[in-house]
């Protein structure tokens, strides 16, 4: 008999239900891109680099079913804690988790025909790195996927930060804003040279977008992603005398915007790049 035939979940079962719906919004758009862009067969060895809470690595184990060995390497240990437990809720058999740098990787060369990055290449310390090590463990036409998200993410908040900065006489600060911008968002070019340095051939770069609307200041500002994963870079470039008084002015500009447009937007453009080795 088929195990699927023998599947049983328990709908009260606190974990279960705590990994039912656990794909953020910010992962999921760039990771429907990947799941569209890459080639299905069986008997394939996949690696997804930085797979933080499990996106799209145990979606793509499922597709690609048993017959695959899906690998995840990521430094951050606690992600890793709540994967394993969605690996163990879905049942999935195939996945092998590795805590590691993408600049590093733990594994013999040659060895993946498909290796995927979901927004994470543009989060590493060294990036030309991190593609001489994808070019080393990637198999003799393998095929790599990456999403990354452009420069021009957030830029509505972005122009008003910089804009208050100016007014205020803080030119390092806006400095700071900008260095920041091309550190974390490297171009679409930056990306091409690197793959092809790198012997990969770049097979095609679609551009997509996704929004993230708001009703007044504060719900943008409270917003867990923002709050969580952008504001701590932005209050860094603060000194403290003065980091209320910023934000209060922010605030002021969103809703002037609000009161113009009826909702203030966060626009989040990103690019799905898509490679073939040799």
């Amino acid at each position: 008999m088929n195990n699927y035939l023998r599947t049983h979940y328990d709908l009260s079962n606190p974990d279960l239900v705590s990994v039912i719906d656990e794909l953020p919004l910010w992962s999921a758009p760039f990771g429907l891109k990947i799941l569209e862009t890459m080639q299905y067969r069986k008997n394939m060895k996949v690696l997804d680099i930085g797979f933080g809470l499990g996106f799209p690595l145990t979606e793509i184990a499922m597709r690609l079913g048993n017959s695959s060995q899906v690998y995840g390497v990521d430094p951050w240990e606690a992600a890793m804690e709540r994967t394993q437990l969605k690996l163990k809720m879905y049942n999935i058999q195939n996945v092998n988790m590795v805590k590691g740098e993408a600049e590093h990787l733990p594994f013999e060369d040659g060895c993946f025909q498909l290796i995927v990055s979901n927004n994470g290449l543009n989060n590493v310390n060294d990036l030309p790195q991190c593609f001489r090590e994808c070019q080393r463990v990637a198999a003799k036409r393998a095929q790599l996927i990456f999403t990354f998200n452009t420069a021009e993410t957030f830029d509505g908040f972005y122009d008003i930060l910089k804009s208050v900065l100016n007014g205020r006489g803080l030119n390092e600060q806006v400095y700071a804003v900008n260095d920041h911008i091309a550190l974390k968002r490297p171009s679409l070019e930056h990306f091409k040279a690197l793959a092809e340095e790198n012997g990969f051939a770049v097979v095609s770069a679609e551009k997509s977008r996704f929004d993230y609307f708001f009703a007044d200041a504060q719900a943008t500002l409270n917003h867990f992603l923002i709050n969580m994963a952008f504001l701590p870079s932005w209050r860094a470039m603060l000194d403290k005398s003065y980091e209320e008084s910023v934000f209060e002015e922010i605030e002021q500009r969103i809703e002037k915007v609000i009161e113009q447009e009826g909702k203030f937007t966060m626009q989040v453009p990103f690019y799905t790049v898509n490679c073939r080795k040799g």
